[in-house]
């Protein structure tokens, strides 16, 4: 999927589309791997890589040296990410009472 639709849809940064469309197209991807397709440097993808797991757009496997990241499916990425907004949006209506108050 082309980067800016994943942009726009998620609302990801430049570099963050760039990752997760690099791991929808090709898979399981090691960071080394990950910087050369996406062009993202490398000092930056193991952080953004981390931030999509965060946001329920892609998984790291650890069980391998080095660590590997891949994307999840479409429905298990589409449900994750309503979590990830829904607990975000919570978290914030929380602090704005306790603001407030």
């Amino acid at each position: 999927m082309r980067p800016e639709i994943l942009r726009a849809a998620f609302g990801l940064n430049e570099y963050e589309s760039k990752v997760l469309s690099i791991l929808m197209y090709k898979g399981e991807l090691k960071v080394g791997q990950i910087t050369k397709l996406s062009g993202v440097p490398r000092s930056r993808v193991y952080d953004i890589a981390e931030g999509l797991v965060r946001k329920g757009l892609a998984k790291e496997i650890k069980e391998r040296a080095p660590i590997v990241f891949i994307s999840c499916d479409k429905k298990t990425m589409l449900k994750n990410y309503e979590v990830f907004i829904l607990k975000r949006a919570k978290d914030k209506i929380k602090s704005c009472k306790e603001i407030i108050r």
